[in-house]
């Protein structure tokens, strides 16, 4: 079918199909709407080249609607659709091409894509449920984490990683006693100074940020031991 088809009936078709599964109590509903969200709304190679009304609508659902619905994210496995989200941002809502410093060959390229203003706020949507899923999942959110920080590690283009930044920032700040051990553990301040080594002003101070609320939740003697440690590597 062409991706032509695929209009805003039908996605809106799809929307109330899952609230049709959430609300039936049935013993097929889980596995019906994990395979509708895993292999249709979590897949960007169905709707990159969609009409922009059709994309905005998506991932304002998922962003607004998806995550008031508890009964579906608790079915996902928050680290799969966390990892697909980032990939869907990373190789399909690039804002600039990131094949010359990333190195890595863009998606999504080779039709008419939507303008630079709306990719932007299609990103916006998607951290919003993306934060959703990591602060909704059980354990340590190390394994959440570390999808986030490999994103800023990998990711050279300031325009293509300052929104992920302010979400890492965010979460930070927001969730202090779950994110600062796991970023700890996952060796963070590595992409700390990987950022700050940026020629952006703004990404240099999000990085700042993002340094100073794991400082702010550290005893002065772990401080001291991460700064002698480093002294010592370098």
């Amino acid at each position: 079918a062409s991706r032509q088809h695929i209009s805003m009936d039908v996605l809106n078709s799809l929307i109330s199909l899952t609230t049709f599964f959430v609300k039936i109590e049935s013993k097929n509903s889980p596995l019906l709407l994990k395979q509708l969200f895993v292999h249709i709304f979590f897949n960007p190679a169905i709707w990159i080249y969609c009409s922009v009304d059709v994309q905005m609508r998506l991932y304002t659902y998922l962003a607004i609607e998806f995550v008031a619905y508890s009964e579906i994210y608790h079915l996902l496995q928050p680290i799969s659709e966390i990892i697909q989200t980032l990939h869907t941002i990373k190789y399909f809502y690039w804002v600039v091409d990131p094949s010359h410093r990333s190195g890595f060959k863009p998606k999504g390229s080779d039709g008419n894509r939507p303008t630079r203003e709306q990719i932007i706020e299609m990103r916006r949507y998607m951290l919003l449920y993306l934060k959703q899923l990591v602060i909704s999942s059980s354990g340590t959110q190390e394994e959440e984490l570390q999808a986030i920080l490999n994103y800023l590690h990998t990711v050279h283009e300031d325009d293509n990683l300052v929104d992920v930044l302010d979400t890492t920032v965010n979460l930070m700040s927001e969730y202090p006693r779950a994110m600062v051990p796991a970023f700890d553990r996952r060796q963070g301040l590595k992409t700390v100074f990987k950022l700050l080594a940026s020629s952006s002003e703004i990404t240099r101070l999000q990085a700042l940020k993002l340094l100073g609320f794991f400082l702010q939740r550290s005893t002065v003697k772990y401080v001291q031991h991460l700064f002698i440690q480093g002294c010592i590597e370098t």
